[in-house]
């Protein structure tokens, strides 16, 4: 999941470009990558793109190794608040 995300963003920011939204001058806008997911079994995906790279790069080389993390919205393990209302009838 982190290398399809990094292609979403990446794809993403070159549609900007492309429809002249901003420029490189202008700079980027950040971007929250999520994702949601309501599976039966548990969420298992690696949630950053640096767990994926192996063997671990030596230290001189990590500063050029790609870095995203997601945030995961895991709905199966997600409880919800007793405080919050529910919608249920």
């Amino acid at each position: 999941m982190p290398l399809r995300m990094l292609h979403y963003v990446a794809c993403f920011y070159q549609h900007l470009l492309k429809t002249k939204v901003t420029t490189t001058a202008q700079g980027l806008p950040p971007i929250l990558p999520i994702v949601l997911y309501n599976g039966l079994e548990r969420w298992h995906a690696a949630e950053d793109i640096d767990e994926l790279v192996r063997p671990t790069p030596p230290l001189f080389l990590r500063a050029y190794q790609p870095h995203l993390r997601y945030y995961l919205i895991d709905e199966g393990r997600s409880r919800p608040s007793s405080s919050a209302p529910s919608t249920v009838h």
